[in-house]
């Protein structure tokens, strides 16, 4: 169900939180702050905000056909209860995301090892089928380069949360979608069938 899905997310995020402040205490040269500059981080969140929708869209417009992708986008869809997902699900669960992820891959990880390798490291650990490893990437890869272009994590925060929010919001339109072509075939099946019994037996 979407609110156990939310509850693990959180329980997770906050683990990932830790990791990252225990990394960059451990390893970075630098302190927490420089996560969360103070200047200009409205412009930041508004160009991560707007971003990850049209990486969103864009990926899944190129990605629809390809089978791995829909292999991946029929797992999520028979895992989660989608009549128990509604518009605010999809809102939580890009913030449980999109908040730790960013905060341990690139606010921790990436000062250590460089955008290049936290993209694909990234990549690897979401890489259920071929097709969301390479989207995973390639997200992962705009978001490094967003936290290196505004030294802060506030734009690719709202980026990513955009995007699974987007995601989700894209899933739940899938959903709707393939129950209402499911109703429209079984109500012409039993029209069929009503038609048969009615037209027999046939007339002498």
């Amino acid at each position: 169900r979407a609110s156990e899905l939310a509850a693990y997310g959180t329980l997770l995020g906050i683990g990932m939180i830790a990791l990252a402040v225990i990394w960059r205490i451990g390893f970075g040269d630098d302190t927490l702050a420089t996560w969360f500059p103070r200047d200009r981080w409205a412009f930041q969140l508004a160009v991560g905000a707007a971003v990850g929708p049209l990486f969103s869209v864009a990926a899944w417009l190129v990605f629809r056909r390809v089978p791995s992708f829909q292999q991946i986008k029929t797992i999520i869809l028979r895992t989660i209860d989608m009549q128990t997902l509604a518009p605010h699900h999809a809102v939580l669960f890009g913030l449980v995301a999109g908040i730790p992820e960013e905060i341990l891959f690139r606010g921790a990880v990436q000062p250590a090892i460089g955008w290049l390798l936290t993209a694909l490291l990234f990549g690897i650990l979401h890489s259920v089928t071929p097709a969301y490893f390479l989207y995973a990437t390639l997200a992962s890869a705009l978001l490094s380069m967003l936290a290196s272009w505004t030294g802060g994590l506030w734009a690719p925060i709202a980026a990513h949360t955009m995007i699974d929010i987007s995601m989700f919001l894209l899933l739940m339109r899938t959903w709707r979608r393939r129950q209402r072509r499911a109703k429209r075939q079984l109500e012409r099946e039993r029209e069929c069938v009503q038609n048969s019994v009615a037209g027999w037996p046939p007339a002498p």
